[in-house]
């Protein structure tokens, strides 16, 4: 399940494309407060477009991975991504 970043989160640089992402399911992702804040984030996110001319994806889910992005975690109880996916699977014949 994805949560959308809050108005705080946005503020501080998060973004993301709705189309993208599923909004039911075992693996809980979303942007936590405590990632963003610094400066060093958008110092890194402007240097990298400056020195490379690699574009800033508003979301690094869109099949377009040669980009530098803020990048929704995991967040609450921890699922590892193959337990996520075995378990949808694992009563199929």
């Amino acid at each position: 399940m994805f949560a959308p970043p809050r108005p705080a989160e946005v503020e501080k640089g998060a973004d993301y494309v709705p189309s993208y992402h599923g909004f039911s399911g075992p693996l809980h992702t979303g942007f936590q407060e405590s990632m963003f804040g610094g400066s060093s984030e958008p110092a890194f996110v402007e240097s990298v477009v400056n020195l490379t001319k690699i574009r800033k994806s508003p979301d690094l889910n869109g099949g377009e991975p040669n980009c530098v992005s803020y990048v929704p975690l995991v967040s609450g109880r921890f699922f590892p991504m193959m337990n996520c996916l075995f378990n949808n699977i694992r009563d199929r014949p």
